[in-house]
């Protein structure tokens, strides 16, 4: 039983569900806690909302490298095409890809409601005494998304990309997915040997 089979099973339930991960562990426990909390406040089980969370980082580093080699397939597949919402928000997946934290929420019917760094979805979570009246009238997902937006406008935080080399492939620009402006290039070489020299 997988990572796919859990998300494949909790979005037929009609759950909203919160995919996470990061390499702050500090963060991850917090989130975790935060979310539970969310889960279990009593405007949201009275709402009759399910939500339900999974940590990515938990699972095997067969399952992470899939999951990473799948985002960034689709953005190479995707930024050939014309910018859409879907290219946006597969690029600003695959630039959370080294953050402290990172999270997606999905609905019901396996859409993405929300794709987010770790400090404006924590705030967001945080938050949810300030939104959640809007709960019965937009419902949790417009809800969430709506007040994720205000933490994004007044937060200005720098998107980075870190692509594997595939030869030719990539365009020569590229518009960040949080700013109307054109990303800078870098070039970086990465050695990677398990700790092990070799001579």
């Amino acid at each position: 039983f997988n990572i796919y089979d859990t998300l494949y099973e909790q979005i037929k339930e009609k759950k909203y569900i919160f995919l996470y991960g990061g390499k702050d562990k500090e963060w991850i426990q917090q989130f975790t806690k935060n979310v539970s909390a969310l889960a279990s406040d009593a405007a949201i089980t009275e709402a009759n909302i399910s939500i339900e969370w999974l940590c990515v980082e938990k699972e095997d580093r067969s399952v992470m490298r899939r999951f990473w080699g799948g985002i960034e397939s689709l953005f190479v597949t995707k930024v050939h095409k014309a910018v859409d919402a879907v290219t946006l928000e597969v690029q600003k997946m695959l630039s959370y890809k080294n953050e402290a934290g990172w999270s997606l929420l999905i609905s019901e019917g396996s859409s993405v409601v929300v794709c987010g760094h770790g400090k404006t979805i924590t705030d967001t979570v945080e938050g949810f005494q300030n939104w959640k009246g809007s709960l019965t009238k937009k419902g949790f997902g417009l809800s969430f998304q709506g007040y994720h937006q205000k933490i994004v406008d007044i937060t200005h935080r720098c998107s980075y990309l870190e692509i594997s080399n595939v030869s030719g492939r990539l365009p020569e620009t590229i518009k960040c997915p949080d700013c109307p402006r054109i990303m800078e290039i870098f070039v970086s070489y990465k050695c990677c040997h398990n700790n092990t020299i070799h001579y």
